[in-house]
């Protein structure tokens, strides 16, 4: 598989991490450069993780994860996105602030947009593409992609000043998790 392919690949896989990025920044107006590193960083390193993992267990495994990891990943983000929804309309805003958002959920939104990574690294083992490559072009695209999302969430974040952030965050991730079944 050539460069730009695979480019291609890494980009439509950061869709995922972009749009979630750009859902937290919305929440999350004050980002510190840190927490946008660290948030890049995790869904970086699971995408390129996932496209490993996909890739050793490749065709074993190929029949019974794919047809059920969509519907995982789906079910992962709407429920993130109806609890984004829920705090938005019924909780203080000091409760949401991103000093209380805990790794666990940082990790649980790493694995949910990292599923699709899972496999097409069960693809791409399959077409003997050189895995290291791809798995490393794939992490930097979603650390790259999810830096420029919490960016753009933050400044547009800022300037809506209200709960409305948040509910097109939670939107954003049902919104995300549905378009996963079609």
């Amino acid at each position: 598989m050539n460069f730009l392919a695979l480019l291609w690949i890494s980009i439509s896989l950061g869709m995922d991490c972009l749009a979630v990025s750009i859902s937290t920044g919305l929440c999350h107006c004050s980002l510190a450069k840190r927490k946008i590193f660290g948030m890049a960083f995790s869904f970086g390193l699971f995408q390129g993780g996932m496209t490993l993992l996909g890739s050793l267990i490749g065709n074993v495994a190929q029949n019974s994860f794919s047809s059920i990891s969509i519907y995982i990943a789906c079910a992962i983000l709407v429920l993130l996105g109806l609890r984004m929804l829920y705090n938005a309309l019924f909780s203080d805003p000091e409760e949401t602030s991103f000093a209380n958002v805990s790794i666990r959920r940082l990790i649980v939104l790493s694995f949910a947009t990292s599923i699709d990574a899972f496999a097409v690294g069960i693809s791409l083992a399959i077409i003997k593409t050189p895995i290291i490559k791809a798995a490393l072009i794939i992490g930097l695209t979603s650390f790259i992609m999810s830096i420029l999302g919490a960016i753009i969430g933050c400044y547009s974040g800022k300037k809506l000043k209200s709960r409305i952030p948040e509910v097109l965050g939670g939107l954003i991730l049902i919104f995300i998790g549905i378009k996963m079944l079609f």
